[in-house]
């Protein structure tokens, strides 16, 4: 990633944690139109969506972060999470299934 590109992932990172989730979704999208497949931009598009409960948009960038990163547990955490709030309770179960085999000490994906 370049230096320019990182800037603006630290930037929307600085407003989301600052509570302008507008602000980082505008600048997210510029990196995600450089770097389709970018896991990070999509797994905190995906969050940025699901806190403004816009489950179908979380749903769609989680989806795309897990296809990036199949290995990574939060990741399909964050999508099981996502898929019932979007009327798909069966097909969250096994992406909380995997969470608990990549993430066996994760007690939040043993309670979900």
């Amino acid at each position: 990633m370049s230096l320019q590109l990182q800037a603006l992932v630290q930037q929307a990172i600085h407003l989301f944690e600052g509570g302008n989730l507008a602000g980082a979704e505008a600048l997210l999208q510029r990196v995600l139109q450089a770097q389709p497949k970018n896991f990070d931009v999509l797994q905190l598009l995906g969050i940025i969506h699901g806190r403004q409960n816009q489950h179908a948009e979380a749903k769609s960038y989680f989806s795309k972060a897990v296809k990036a990163n199949p290995s990574n547990p939060f990741c399909h955490f964050n999508l099981a999470k996502a898929l019932p709030e979007s009327g798909e309770d069966a097909e969250s179960l096994p992406h909380h299934h995997k969470t608990t085999q990549l993430a066996p000490n994760y007690p939040e994906a043993w309670l979900n």
